[in-house]
C-alpha cells in the first residue's frame, strides 16, 4: 500500500467506508422487507458475520493506510512518536526480547540513542495484526502501534464489541445455534457504522494536526 498524502488518504478511506457502508445498508434493507419468519431468521443469523467482516476489515484498513502515510514521509527517529520508532525497530527489539544476554539489551539501547538522528524506515506489511477476532483488546493493541489513542469513545463501545459483536459472530461462525433478533441486528449495525465512521474520523485528525510527530500537541482528544 503507498499513500504519499493527505489527499491520498482521505480518498482511500472515503472510498474504503463507502462501499461498506453501502453493502451494509441494502443487507440492512433485504433483512427488514422479509416477511417470513424462517427467511427472516436466516438473514438475520447470516448478518451478524457480515458486520463483524466489515468491522475488522475497516479498522485494519484504516491502521495500514495511515501506518503506510506516516511511513511515506522519509522522517527521521527522533521526528516520530515513539510508537513509530517501536514499529521501524521492532526486529530489534524481539531479537533483544529473545536472549538474557546484558550486552544485547544494552547495545540496543545505544542504538536508540546514536541512530536517533537517522531516517527511520517504518515496515508496513505484517504490522497491524488483528488475529482474525478483533475485540477491544486486539483493538487497543492496533491503536497503540499507530498511536491513536483508545480513549473513552472505545472503552465505552468495549462491552457490545466483545459480547454483542464478536459473541454472535463467533458462536454462528463455530456452528451455534445462535438466533439474533432484529433489535439486536439493529444495534450491532449501527455499532458498526459508527465505529467505522469514528476510526476514519480519528484517523484523519492525526493525519492532517501531524500528530505523528514528537512534540506535537498533548492533547489528541476529538471534540
Amino acid at each position: 500500500m503507498k499513500i504519499r498524502s493527505v489527499d491520498e488518504l482521505v480518498s482511500f478511506l472515503d472510498s474504503e467506508l463507502a462501499w461498506r457502508k453501502r453493502e451494509l445498508t441494502t443487507f440492512k434493507l433485504e433483512v427488514e422487507a422479509c416477511k417470513r419468519d424462517h427467511l427472516r431468521k436466516l438473514w438475520l443469523r447470516a448478518a451478524v458475520p457480515i458486520l463483524y467482516a466489515h468491522w475488522e476489515g475497516y479498522i485494519k484498513l484504516a491502521a495500514q493506510a495511515y501506518l503506510a502515510y506516516v511511513a511515506s514521509k522519509g522522517l527521521r527517529y527522533c521526528d516520530l512518536q515513539f510508537n513509530f520508532v517501536a514499529v521501524a525497530r521492532l526486529g530489534d527489539i524481539q531479537q533483544a526480547a529473545r536472549t538474557k544476554q546484558a550486552e544485547k539489551h544494552v547495545q540496543l539501547v545505544e542504538s536508540f540513542i546514536r541512530f536517533d538522528t537517522e531516517q527511520a524506515r517504518i515496515p508496513t506489511e505484517g504490522i497491524i495484526d488483528t488475529a482474525s477476532n478483533l475485540n477491544s483488546e486486539v483493538l487497543s493493541n492496533v491503536l497503540c502501534t499507530i498511536g491513536l489513542p483508545y480513549d473513552e469513545y472505545w472503552r465505552a463501545k468495549a462491552v457490545k464489541i466483545d459480547r454483542s459483536l464478536l459473541g454472535l459472530r463467533n458462536g454462528i461462525a463455530h456452528g451455534e445455534r445462535r438466533e439474533v433478533t432484529l433489535d439486536e441486528y439493529r444495534e450491532l449495525h449501527e455499532l458498526v457504522i459508527d465505529c467505522l465512521e469514528y476510526m476514519k474520523r480519528m484517523v484523519e485528525a492525526y493525519c492532517e494536526n501531524r500528530w505523528y510527530l514528537r512534540g506535537s500537541a498533548l492533547d489528541k482528544r476529538m471534540a
